[in-house]
């Protein structure tokens, strides 16, 4: 929102990869008369608290907060990351987040926050997906890829239409809502699409 006022810009379409989707996704939510169209990859509106994948990354972040950082070296620092993750592109981030203070190693983040939070366990704010972020009515992309750690179709098809009521298509699909107007040929196409095969589901 800073950066929109920053900017003058009156509206805006957000989009967001992972937990950047579910930030997007928050944000247009709470601000939807200023967001004109949300992106959300391998990500969304979702609670994720019960996901492996995320149960890795808290894991990380427990056990680097307990690190003693005015007197451990950075190869120690690596050596708990590399334990601690399997994921190599989460050992990339928390290694690049490691940097040379003016008498010691510190984070670029506030670590000890973050893991008080993540201690919350079901009410982390990184995993959860509240009520009171409303829900966004405009137009949606959603996509990610054939397997993902981080989208589970069985639990979370439910959670993207109750947060984006206007999807379309099949679910997943890469024809997600991309122009909301009745005008539009995607849109036409896939209506029709659906009205068929409701009509041959019925019979004669």
């Amino acid at each position: 929102m800073r950066f929109i006022d920053e900017k003058k810009l009156t509206y805006v379409t957000v989009g967001g990869h992972g937990y950047g989707a579910k930030v997007a996704s928050v944000f247009a939510g709470l601000n939807y008369e200023k967001v004109t169209g949300v992106i959300c990859l391998d990500g969304g509106p979702i609670d994720q608290s019960f996901h492996a994948a995320w149960e890795e990354v808290k894991n990380t972040i427990l056990n680097c907060s307990k690190l003693n950082m005015d007197v451990v070296t950075q190869s120690d620092v690596f050596k708990v990351i590399d334990n601690s993750t399997k994921n190599p592109r989460w050992r990339k981030i928390f290694k690049e987040n490691v940097v040379d203070g003016r008498s010691s190693l510190q984070w670029k983040f506030n670590m000890q926050h973050l893991a008080q939070n993540v201690s919350k366990n079901h009410r982390c704010d990184l995993t959860k997906m509240s009520s009171s972020y409303g829900l966004y009515p405009g137009r949606t992309f959603v996509n990610f890829p054939e397997y993902s750690d981080w989208i589970f179709l069985n639990t979370n098809t439910i959670p993207f239409y109750s947060f984006f009521p206007k999807l379309e298509g099949q679910f997943p699909s890469t024809n997600f809502n991309i122009v909301q107007t009745n005008e539009n040929t995607d849109s036409k196409y896939i209506k029709n699409k659906f009205l068929n095969s409701f009509k041959r589901s019925l019979g004669p």
